[in-house]
């Protein structure tokens, strides 16, 4: 259960920060520089194509337009960039802490408290001798 809500919580943090957008835009990418590649007959020109700008495919129009969209709505509403990086990192390390240790987290006795079942320290404290 808890791997599953851990799933669920990357996904819509991926979603809020419009990683659909960017998977969307890579996959036109592939899908242009294989085209490009095969129809010029050559993987650098193909690569050069998919990225001079000039040469934008149907999907990259959608996704151009649906970033625009997105950025068109209030910024009230909108997550600055930062943080949304801060946010970002911050479930990630808490997905990639093991549950170890989290689990055994012993915290310290208050100051001038001995733990329960532990020996009380000498008085004074023993001294060596030379």
């Amino acid at each position: 259960m808890r791997q599953l809500s851990n799933i669920l919580l990357v996904a819509a943090l991926m979603i809020s920060i419009g990683a659909p957008w960017a998977v969307l835009q890579s996959l036109a990418w592939v899908g242009m520089t294989v085209a490009y590649s095969v129809r010029e007959g050559s993987v650098v020109e193909g690569v050069s194509q998919t990225f001079d700008g000039r040469h934008p495919c149907v999907l990259c129009q959608t996704v151009a337009d649906g970033t625009r969209s997105e950025a068109g709505k209030d910024d009230a509403t909108l997550i600055p960039a930062a943080e949304k990086l801060i946010l970002t990192t911050f479930v990630v390390e808490a997905l990639l802490t093991p549950p170890s240790a989290l689990r055994h987290h012993f915290p310290l006795p208050p100051e001038g408290r001995v733990p329960e079942g532990g020996a009380k320290p000498a008085v004074p404290p023993p001294r060596v001798h030379v």
